[in-house]
């Protein structure tokens, strides 16, 4: 959140002096931004309600922000906003600003997510990250490049527990034979591994689109939507296959089985799930597709 999702905005949208001040302190791990995007159960760019309204010393935003990644212990949030206009704006708020509440939100995989409630938090004309309503493009770009990160990451994660399982499979002894020369389990293994490769092709797909000048943006929208749309699916079934070929060792905390699964949960649900891709991806295609 604090380099991909909050870098990338800076490095688009800010200015010489916002970026001087935090882009290279985030990289070094000096100081850390968090993106506060959402607002409701599932995730949707477009479904802003929190209000920046204009006065003589700048903005006062008001509203509420749900599952904000690395929220807990940030140094300063950058919080999208919807102004008088029909356009998204950015604006940097302090950790510590006035009327700014951080309450930790837990979910099943235990990392650092936040909730924020902002109440008439007052902001300077320099908080804002380029002109007002302009932040669309460049929240896109950024989003693309965070929801390509979480398809890799969940490519990794389904390779390793394909890997504890075909190890288990070819150790576990049950009836006096080891369960992989089971032909069900082999089958089973067989899909995972082709759905696996699938989706390796559409992650990489997704990265050599995120800078591929050649490309519209609607096209690196659409492979970025590919890769986290496969990744997130395959993922999840990867998952769930292992937890019942490892049987109910696949749950506890002492076998990283589980731990993978809660962790691919969220991340599939991150930055849009599946459903939310598939319908972007189909919603992106050139209409004499």
């Amino acid at each position: 959140s604090s380099v991909v999702l909050s870098g990338s905005l800076l490095h688009l949208q800010g200015n010489a002096g916002q970026q001087d001040r935090w882009l290279s302190a985030s990289i070094s791990g000096e100081r850390r931004l968090a993106l506060a995007l959402d607002e409701g159960s599932r995730h949707n760019p477009a479904n802003v309600a929190l209000q920046a309204v204009p006065n003589a010393n700048g903005y006062s935003l008001s509203g509420n922000k749900y599952f904000v990644i690395d929220g807990v212990g940030a140094d300063a949030y950058l919080v999208v906003a919807k102004g008088a206009g029909a356009g998204l704006s950015l604006f940097l708020v302090a950790a510590d600003a006035p009327g700014l509440s951080v309450q930790a939100l837990p979910l099943i995989d235990s990392r650092n997510h936040a909730r924020l409630q902002l109440d008439q938090v007052q902001v300077g004309h320099d908080a804002l990250l380029g002109e007002p309503g302009s932040a669309g493009p460049a929240l896109e770009i950024a989003l693309d490049r965070g929801r390509v990160c979480l398809a890799g990451e969940m490519l990794g994660m389904a390779e390793k527990l394909f890997a504890m399982t075909l190890d288990y499979l070819k150790t576990r002894v049950q009836f006096d034979v080891k369960i992989g020369s089971f032909q069900s389990l082999q089958h089973r293994s067989a899909e995972l591994y082709v759905q696996i490769q699938l989706a390796r092709s559409a992650v990489m797909a997704g990265l050599a689109a995120l800078d591929d000048s050649r490309l519209s943006a609607a096209e690196r929208q659409r492979f970025a939507s590919l890769a986290k749309w496969k990744a997130g699916q395959m993922a999840l079934n990867v998952a769930n296959e292992a937890v019942q070929m490892h049987g109910g060792i696949g749950v506890t905390d002492e076998l990283d089985v589980g731990l993978f699964l809660k962790r691919i949960r969220v991340a599939q649900a991150s930055l849009g799930d599946a459903d939310y891709h598939c319908e972007r991806y189909a919603d992106l295609m050139p209409a004499h597709a």
